[in-house]
């Protein structure tokens, strides 16, 4: 009777492992392959015109989630550098759309192009110029960001990458520089339209910041 009783225990056990595979493997067949863009790096007006010469952007989307890279050139040797993102949740109300949303969508449509903008990563330029900047952007709140508006659709959201220029590292500043907005910035040096929440982000200090490059996804 026990060995009975192991085998349906042994053959219920095997039912429900196949049963949560079946699940998973319909989860996985439900989502659609991961989408990959690319776009031109462009120079911010802060820093200059056109695009920059060697310089690659790239954006994967799926279903929950985007990740970017900014292959950045012309960096100034020695300097900090931040990406961030901009999402523009309903590019649809846009003043432009179809076309490209711009820095007035974003900084007084707010609400509703429904746009928020948050940290994506930090580096400093080495002595060749070229660096890469890179993160990642799941779906739902946003922690620290801009205006509280979230991310609500990978798929569909126009998304601006945004590298801003921090001025040289300061060593007891590197990872304040690193991590914020404000970082090593003069008050003065900060776009009087952008709101309180970045220029309250991080400790101020000697350096003249500009935005620098950018790339733009649709």
């Amino acid at each position: 009777m026990n060995e009975v009783k192991k085998a349906i225990l042994g053959i219920a056990f095997l039912v429900i492992i196949v049963a949560l595979g079946l699940a998973g493997a319909q989860q996985v067949a439900a989502e659609s392959p991961a989408e990959v863009q690319s776009a031109t790096v462009n120079w911010h007006p802060q820093s200059g015109s056109g695009a920059v010469g060697g310089a690659s952007a790239q954006l994967v989307r799926t279903d929950r989630n985007i990740h970017a890279s900014l292959h950045a050139e012309d960096l100034i040797p020695g300097h900090v550098y931040t990406l961030w993102f901009i999402v523009v949740n309903n590019s649809a109300a846009c003043a432009a759309y179809p076309a490209v949303c711009t820095a007035a969508d974003v900084l007084f449509n707010t609400a509703a192009v429904e746009a928020d903008v948050v940290y994506g990563g930090g580096i400093i330029s080495g002595k060749s110029g070229k660096g890469t900047l890179s993160g990642s952007l799941a779906v739902g709140a946003l922690a620290n960001s801009w205006f509280n508006n979230g991310f609500n659709d990978a798929r569909g959201a126009e998304i601006h990458l945004v590298v801003n220029d921090h001025g040289p590292a300061i060593p007891a500043m590197v990872s304040d520089m690193l991590h914020s907005y404000r970082g090593g910035c003069t008050d003065d040096s900060l776009p009087p339209p952008f709101p309180d929440t970045a220029k309250s982000d991080g400790t101020p200090g000697p350096n003249t910041c500009r935005l620098y490059q950018s790339a733009i996804f649709q």
